[in-house]
């Protein structure tokens, strides 16, 4: 009886231990957390407490005494989680096993969300911006959802137009005017307009009247695009000028 008693008191009166007595190296009796430690003798008696070692993992609340391994044994789901194991993280006592996110994925608080469609990042990105869009399209926000969206524009009459993207302004647009066409612009509205009768510019992308000339050595025009006259026998436009 005495004997019993005396287990008795000695359960009732032991000390409650937490995570905080599985430490490396330390010993205690009783420990009744076991997340992220492991135990060298199973029992409550004379037991060894010491956290589990790097890229090791113990997330068990029952009497487990031994710590897995993070690469073989713990499960991301990361096809549906983004969030795969980061081998470069050797911290100690861990419940669960660290992460990035993975390839195509990045970090929004505890999280991993996927780009945008069609847009690539690398493993361990943690800002939407690491989102890469294919070539010819841009990261846009719209309505509370990210998307990959191409710059778009409408050409002015007798031109054509391309467009690029730029990170600090946005997207910029091109307009090239047609052969025999010139661009100007009024109040930051673009247009295409001809050259004088009987003359042309030979090539698109003119900017100026000045680039309207001559047509098939028959008529030229003067300096400012202007006075497209016929040439005379034995006449150059040179001498003309002159």
């Amino acid at each position: 009886m005495r004997k019993l008693l005396s287990i008795f008191f000695a359960i009732i009166l032991s000390p409650t231990f937490t995570m905080a007595d599985c430490n490396l190296n330390s010993e205690s009796t009783g420990c009744i957390s076991y997340n992220g430690c492991e135990f060298k003798d199973e029992g409550f008696s004379g037991q060894f407490c010491q956290e589990c070692y790097a890229y090791k993992f113990n997330n068990s609340t029952e009497n487990s005494t031994s710590c897995k391994s993070c690469e073989t044994d713990y499960d991301f789901d990361t096809m549906n989680t983004g969030k795969q194991w980061d081998s470069t993280d050797d911290s100690r006592g861990n419940t669960e096993c660290p992460w990035i996110c993975t390839d195509n994925w990045y970090k929004s608080g505890d999280s991993c969300v996927h780009c945008p469609t069609g847009a690539i990042s690398p493993a361990g990105s943690d800002d939407v911006n690491d989102c890469i869009c294919p070539t010819g399209t841009h990261l846009a926000y719209n309505n509370g959802t990210y998307s990959c969206e191409q710059c778009s524009c409408t050409p002015p009459e007798n031109s054509s137009c391309t467009t690029t993207y730029n990170e600090t302004t946005g997207c910029q647009t091109t307009i090239t005017c047609d052969v025999g066409y010139y661009k100007t612009e009024t109040s930051g509205t673009v247009s295409c307009t001809a050259c004088p009768a009987g003359a042309t510019t030979g090539t698109a992308g003119a900017t100026a009247k000045s680039a309207c000339h001559m047509t098939q050595n028959t008529k030229f025009c003067d300096a400012n695009g202007e006075n497209c006259m016929k040439l005379l026998s034995g006449q150059n436009q040179n001498s003309i000028n002159q």
